[in-house]
């Protein structure tokens, strides 16, 4: 695992997208001799490069994950190109990195890591390689197993492909500030996309687990409020999520709704209704039921290999040190009532990020 991604894009830098790095992966899988099916996941703020097989495989994977240090370019952005516009046609990609620039103007987490065409055009081996030597670096990797492996010769792997790396200097940014705004994107068609933010606890803030509970009892799956309300009780949406996202120096919450165009105001409206009521009216039932969710979430996802790889390299990241799951769910218990309902008054005060596509809407006065 490395840490980067939108986070670390300069303004004048050309970046690769998501799509960019799913064409990389593929080359660099058929070059291994690994099932593209079996590897690799890009997020916003750090990639996962990741091999999954049986225990014999050891070595292609390790020419697999040898290779995505430095993979060719030229071979892949034709290919990148024709294929850019299939996730820019979907409202329900596009809307978030509205709804991040809307937070966070002019600001490293503001801009979109999907890119454009014009972007994609403009990247030339030169500033691959200066992504790589400055983000591809031992102080900033993470190289992590799981599973029924020979854990020296793991190592001695590992010494092999990356024990010449040179180290490389912190990567510095400035602070990310949420500000909030409006972006707007016109589309044809009867659906629109409604997403709105607002500021929420940085991690390691002692609130950050309350704000994740409080996002969950809103609008995490079909049990939460904006769920059973807006569409099973009201027929209004098509789609409805929320999530508290606790990055390391700020934080954001936001909901999504797709519904019909016609509809769109009215559900703005009515997602800020139920977020205020949910704070009021929040009970220790909806609670305990987000509590569980969060636990067993966590837990089934160590059942498999690729979970626990992917749970330790994220704890080193995030925390500099193995948190044991069990500290984790401690951490889930501690949550008390008036926490949840705390952060949540806490993030609906403060400014608002508001993006649709498909349907032009306004702040709230």
């Amino acid at each position: 695992m490395i840490e980067g991604g939108r986070y670390f894009h300069n303004c004048d830098e050309r970046r690769e997208s998501h799509r960019t790095a799913r064409a990389h992966l593929r080359d660099a899988l058929g070059a291994a001799r690994i099932d593209p099916e079996d590897a690799g996941e890009t997020f916003d703020v750090r990639t996962k490069h990741v091999a999954r097989m049986f225990r014999d495989k050891l070595s292609p994977a390790y020419r697999f994950l040898d290779s995505r240090v430095g993979m060719p370019w030229d071979a892949t952005r034709s290919l990148i190109a024709r294929r850019f516009d299939t996730r820019t046609t979907a409202g329900r990609h596009i809307v978030f990195d509205h709804l991040q620039e809307a937070a966070f103007p002019g600001q490293a987490m503001g801009r979109s890591v999907l890119g454009n065409q014009p972007t994609i055009e403009a990247i030339t081996v030169e500033h691959l390689h200066q992504w790589r030597d400055r983000h591809y670096v031992p102080n900033r990797l993470i190289l992590v197993a799981a599973g029924k492996l020979d854990h020296e010769r793991l190592v001695k792997l590992a010494d092999k492909a990356f024990g010449d790396m040179a180290p490389g200097e912190p990567c510095r940014t400035e602070p990310a500030r949420f500000v909030g705004g409006l972006r707007f994107e016109r589309r044809r068609g009867d659906q629109a996309h409604i997403a709105i933010a607002m500021p929420a606890p940085q991690w390691g803030a002692g609130d950050a687990y309350a704000s994740q509970l409080f996002a969950d009892v809103a609008g995490a799956g079909p049990s939460s409020r904006l769920f059973q309300q807006l569409r099973e009780e009201q027929g209004l949406a098509y789609s409805v999520s929320a999530l508290a996202q606790n990055f390391s120096d700020c934080g954001m919450f936001w909901t999504y709704v797709a519904a019909r165009r016609g509809d769109a105001a009215h559900v703005r409206s009515e997602i800020e209704r139920v977020l205020a009521e949910t704070i009021s009216t929040l009970e220790p039932r909806e609670l305990e039921r987000a509590r569980a969710l969060a636990k067993a979430g966590m837990m089934m996802s160590l059942e498999s290999c690729w979970g626990q790889a992917s749970y330790v390299a994220t704890r080193l990241l995030r925390e500099g040190a193995l948190v044991e799951p069990a500290e984790i769910v401690a951490r889930l218990d501690a949550v008390t009532l008036e926490e949840v309902r705390g952060v949540g008054e806490r993030m609906l005060a403060g400014p608002r990020a508001l993006a649709s596509v498909g349907a032009r809407l306004a702040l709230a006065a």
